[in-house]
């Protein structure tokens, strides 16, 4: 975890690697996280049914790693790993959280953007409605922490190392 990393804790390198010890630590990072992902495609996400063709989803993941710090083209993601773009767009929900601990709900959206803007908290101010006692939060990769519309935004970094088991960040 990030907490545990303290200030070895580097935003950049865990998203490029990821946080899995056995990935940062090896002497070459690449090559074990290419195999780790091969395994977590073939057990967790097909075995699990998370996706109904595996082929389709791995082409997606390949097809949006190159669209990482870009504005996202679901049209240009969907014709490149040849999905209709309905496909692509219920790939993409399975990043964001609900998370349920001692002190209530809390829906987590994650937006790779260094600024927030309007159309980021669209998804979570409609959540309310449905859910109006939950506590709704936007991770993004700006430095400061906001308050919009009810919404907690707050830097990755920043609740990644506030993060820490049995304990959800205030």
């Amino acid at each position: 975890m990030a907490a545990e990393l303290g200030s070895q804790f580097k935003l950049e390198k865990a998203l490029h690697l990821g946080m899995l010890p056995i990935v940062r630590e090896g002497k070459v990072p690449e090559e074990i996280l290419r195999a780790y992902c091969g395994l977590y495609l073939r057990e967790e996400v097909q075995m699990e049914r998370l996706v109904r063709n595996i082929g389709n989803f791995s082409r997606f993941l390949e097809a949006i790693s190159f669209s990482q710090a870009a504005v996202l083209n679901l049209a240009n993601v969907s014709r490149e790993c040849h999905v209709n773009r309905k496909t692509v767009e219920g790939y993409l929900q399975i990043v964001d959280f609900v998370v349920y601990e001692e002190s209530g709900l809390h829906a987590i959206e994650v937006k790779n953007s260094v600024q927030v803007r309007p159309e980021d908290l669209h998804g979570l101010k409609n959540f309310v409605e449905d859910f109006p006692e939950i506590r709704r939060w936007l991770l993004y990769r700006g430095r400061k922490r906001l308050l919009r519309d009810g919404i907690l935004c707050v830097p990755c970094e920043e609740f990644l190392l506030q993060l820490k088991p049995n304990a959800f960040p205030a």
